[in-house]
């Protein structure tokens, strides 16, 4: 299995976020690590998992002190499988000394940089500066990660071929391994809700050259995701389960006490409800249809295609349809994308099968 740790503390809110996180509440990070170890040794005494990715977000799991996730580790460290791929974001302004720590429990670390143009991250709203965020990447590859991501957005106003060009080449001149590419999207009860479309660059022509300079250094394996693959995020894509833990945190498995079903569950948003019920609040049975759906959607977007076993005979007729008109290519076993933006319309046509 998966596992994923969400972190939902916060030194300040980025006015285009939606994540589940908070400012102001660090000092209740001791009661959240008790709550965290707790859920996640219930989890194991119902039922006991081994797993071969971690994965810890937020929020801005760098806010914390290195203390927190030493003892955090501890607790789970007897249930991760020898060759685990550990991860745990960070901030550009995380401190020297944290990211070294870091770097003796996890092997990949993720920095949320977004871009590398100040006037770009003051839009943002980022609390950091591009000198930062260099220095920091350069800190973490010279404390043993042996795996670095940065986050780029683009599609926001005052963006160009000029400036998305420099973010790129300074990008290929880091130790980096991975690039996560993400579109400007608009979310409610977001600072960047206010000004709708004025926040964005919708350059069709733009965001597509972006896609196409970022491939053309950082191998795309999945729409958003450039780079030595993440096999924490390819494991979503291949439909494996993952164990959710922490406030706002969701899991996928098979629950034993509802008939062995597949369910997606999901927990508490607000961290003092967290702390005093750490169990997840609301289950979503997942019927055939959706599993398949969400198969076929996720696959069409990366590397790892649709399974003709999951297709019925006349969806494999559509598919090899949209293999002929030049939009999938056709394996043995699968089924893969020719590109990974058409997604959506591709799921559906062959769902119409």
């Amino acid at each position: 299995m998966l596992l994923y740790i969400h972190i939902p503390f916060c030194s300040s809110k980025c006015n285009y976020c939606s994540f589940n996180s908070f400012v102001g509440k660090k000092g209740l990070w001791r009661d959240y690590l008790d709550a965290l170890i707790s859920q996640f040794n219930r989890w194991q005494q119902i039922k006991p998992a081994l797993f071969e990715t971690l994965f810890i977000g937020g929020g801005t799991p760098s806010t914390l002190p290195s203390s927190f996730y030493f003892q955090l580790l501890e607790a789970i460290s007897p249930f991760l499988l020898p060759n685990c791929e550990k991860s745990i974001e960070a901030n550009p302004t995380a401190s020297r000394e944290w990211i070294a720590q870091m770097g003796k429990i996890f092997n990949r670390i993720s920095f949320g940089v977004q871009s590398f143009n100040p006037d770009k991250l003051h839009f943002l709203g980022r609390n950091h500066t591009p000198q930062m965020a260099m220095e920091k990447v350069e800190v973490a590859f010279e404390s043993g990660f042996k795996e670095i991501n940065i986050d780029l957005i683009y599609g926001v106003k005052g963006d160009d071929y000029s400036l998305l060009e420099k973010d790129i080449s300074i990008a290929e001149k880091l130790p980096i391994t991975h690039i996560s590419g993400y579109s400007l999207t608009i979310e409610e009860g977001t600072p960047f809700a206010q000004l709708g479309t004025e926040a964005q660059n919708l350059d069709e022509e733009l965001q597509l050259w972006f896609i196409q300079r970022l491939n053309s250094s950082f191998p795309q394996y999945e729409i958003s995701n450039f780079g030595k693959t993440c096999r924490h995020n390819l494991g979503y894509w291949e439909g494996k389960e993952y164990r959710g833990i922490g406030a706002g945190a969701v899991g996928f498995e098979k629950i034993p006490w509802k008939g062995n079903r597949f369910f997606r569950y999901y927990h508490h948003y607000q961290i003092e409800k967290f702390i005093g019920e750490p169990t997840p609040q609301k289950w979503e049975e997942i019927s055939w249809e959706m599993w398949q759906e969400e198969r076929i959607f996720l696959g069409l977007r990366s590397i790892v295609g649709v399974p003709k076993a999951i297709l019925t005979p006349s969806q494999i007729e559509r598919a090899k349809e949209l293999t002929h008109s030049g939009f999938l290519k056709e394996t043995p076993s699968h089924f893969h994308p020719t590109s990974f933006t058409l997604a959506d319309p591709l799921t559906l046509e062959i769902l119409e099968g």
